[in-house]
């Protein structure tokens, strides 16, 4: 999971406007209210992108630990005190990896976006509930263009 939020924040730091800044391992607290500031749900989102765009991005290597995921964006999660424009779960998986139907059924689920990785890292598909599949073609370092194919 942390190669891939490096590559994501580097990513995400090339293409949000230039007034947005990607933050990794942003706290939040529930909005629950509570006397003793130590009974409060803390929460840590991986990647949140400040200013006007409030976005919020959770990483996932292979499932794990999905609906838990899901539950902290909920009404009462531990994302629940942040304002976010917008949301999503990113789950890297490989070929080899079986994408499971979610237990949850819900608006959350939603919001989780599946990147399907080939084991020789030149493609990856994306898979969103509702959306057709899309696959993208992966330049590794000191590549100029996408790989072909035959």
């Amino acid at each position: 999971e942390a190669a891939w939020s490096k590559e994501f924040m580097m990513t995400a730091g090339w293409l949000a406007p230039e007034d947005s800044t990607p933050i990794p391992e942003y706290r939040s607290f529930s909005k629950e209210i509570v006397s003793d500031c130590s009974k409060r749900r803390q929460g840590r989102l991986d990647i949140y992108i400040d200013n006007d765009l409030k976005w919020g991005v959770e990483l996932l290597r292979e499932g794990d630990r999905l609906e838990e995921h899901i539950q902290r964006f909920g009404p009462t999660g531990a994302y629940s005190g942040l304002e976010l424009n917008e949301f999503a779960i990113v789950d890297f998986r490989y070929t080899n990896r079986v994408v499971r139907e979610l237990k949850i059924l819900s608006e959350l689920a939603n919001h989780v976006w599946y990147i399907i990785v080939e084991s020789n890292f030149t493609t990856a598909t994306i898979q969103r509930p509702g959306e057709p599949d899309q696959i993208i073609h992966l330049v590794g370092d000191g590549q100029s263009e996408s790989p072909t194919h035959e």
